[in-house]
């Protein structure tokens, strides 16, 4: 009977299990991103993009011929003189440039070209001084001649699509720029980052992934493993993210780049584990859901959640005694959730544990009383033969009962009395209860007519 008893409180007991799930999925701490971009959690977004910036790509290429063509190509200058004065004068407004004196680098840059109008760095470097200065429209004139002046001018191609991407007319023109840029200088380490800052922003994490992957075999740096597990994540493939970032990690230990991308990806994988293994609970595929919650453990074993998650899912499956266990590390985790005790005092009372069972549905009521726990309680004391405690919390109960629940309690209230040898109460509890019971058929039957 008590078994009975126990197990009709666990049905009870089942939706405010769930809400309690989900409140904490919704109020869970997550962890603070240490850049700007965020991966997606669409899948078919990033494909989408991939299958669309493939299209944009021979576009963009069209249209940049078109305005290539409207350019000029300066005359080339006769005298070999002034073309080493506008080089050196050139430099000297690169160091100017370099120590944000925009408006004095200006100054040298329109010198060198008075010298050389086809000065293929003081081009380039004017572009930037005008960029900072927000004049885009003249950057962007001498960038286009820089193009058609050298063959070799990823320089100008990376620097255009700065200028497209900081304008926002044509993002798909600064990316056909970055990919040129990359292409004339494929050994170049640096040069495509600014392409794969760009792939973040338009989380096209499909692309991302395919570049940066060649860049982790090309050149094994710190930023190519951050660019590529950042791909790993946005794709939704953790166990890979996590696996690149500890292989960076191994080559560049002290990189606070990769440090804290693992802490990102931790943190995502965690909750994303987590709400995967919910979503499977719910729909009823019990061992699939054990799998996520324990790669959520894997991830973060310091983490309550995944302990509490996987026991109370144990406990469902009749599974008692890892229930036992992955809570009895939950408890030790968040000793101040007082839902986890509630959950393992049922695990206990099945296994006839009825005092620790009883520890933990008093540590439950801590913050706050309810049906639930007390008339578990009671159970646990009437299996114990502590009848006055059992009567006791079931008093409290009644209280808080409603009319469906009123009639059980009533009735284990009888039975604990007459144990106790109160049989007068008992008889009375009795009736009262078949009482409310045929009220409420009569009710319903009233209202079905």
């Amino acid at each position: 009977l008590l078994l009975f008893c126990l197990c009709f409180l666990l049905v009870l007991h089942n939706e405010a299990l769930a809400s309690g799930r989900s409140e904490f999925c919704n109020n869970a701490d997550a962890e603070a991103f240490g850049k700007k971009h965020t991966p997606s959690q669409s899948l078919d977004s990033s494909l989408g993009n991939s299958v669309e910036s493939q299209y944009d790509s021979a576009r963009q290429a069209k249209i940049f011929s078109a305005r290539l063509a409207r350019v000029v190509i300066p005359k080339a200058c006769n005298s070999p003189a002034k073309v080493k004065e506008a080089r050196r004068v050139a430099e000297r407004g690169r160091k100017l440039l370099m120590s944000k004196q925009d408006s004095r680098a200006l100054c040298l840059f329109n010198r060198a070209l008075n010298l050389d109008l086809r000065c293929y760095p003081a081009l380039v470097n004017r572009s930037v001084a005008l960029s900072d200065l927000h004049r885009y429209d003249e950057a962007e004139r001498d960038l286009l001649q820089a193009i058609l002046l050298r063959s070799d001018n990823s320089e100008a191609f990376n620097n255009l699509g700065t200028i497209y991407e900081e304008r926002d007319q044509n993002l798909d023109l600064a990316r056909y720029c970055y990919e040129r840029a990359v292409e004339q200088r494929p050994g170049n380490e640096v040069m495509p980052t600014n392409l794969f800052e760009f792939l973040l922003e338009q989380e096209d994490y499909n692309e991302l992934l395919e570049r940066s992957k060649v860049a982790v075999l090309r050149f094994a740096s710190a930023s190519s493993y951050d660019y590529y597990s950042t791909a790993l994540w946005g794709t939704r493939r953790f166990d890979e993210a996590l696996v690149a970032v500890e292989k960076g990690l191994k080559l560049f230990p002290v990189s606070k780049d990769l440090l804290a991308r693992r802490c990102e990806i931790s943190s995502a994988a965690f909750s994303f584990y987590l709400d995967e293994g919910a979503f499977l609970e719910k729909r009823k595929c019990f061992s699939q859901a054990l799998q996520f919650y324990g790669k959520a453990i894997a991830v973060f074993p310091s983490d309550y959640r995944g302990y509490y998650y996987r026991g109370a899912l144990l406990g469902r499956l009749d599974r008692e005694y890892e229930a036992i266990r992955d809570l009895n590390i939950a408890c030790r985790l968040a000793p101040d959730c007082s839902l986890i005790y509630e959950i393992r005092s049922f695990s206990r009372a099945l296994t006839g544990q009825y005092a620790g069972a009883v520890a933990d549905l008093t540590k439950s009521m801590r913050s706050r009383r309810s049906f639930v726990p007390l008339s578990t309680r009671s159970l646990a004391y009437s299996s114990m033969r502590d009848y006055d405690s059992a009567i006791k919390d079931l008093d409290e109960a009644l209280t808080l009962s409603d009319k469906r629940t009123a009639i059980s309690c009533l009735r284990w209230r009888s039975d604990a009395k007459w144990r106790a040898g109160d049989l007068v109460g008992a008889a009375l509890d009795r009736v009262n209860a078949e009482y409310k019971q045929w009220n409420e058929r009569a009710a319903w039957s009233q209202f079905s007519h």
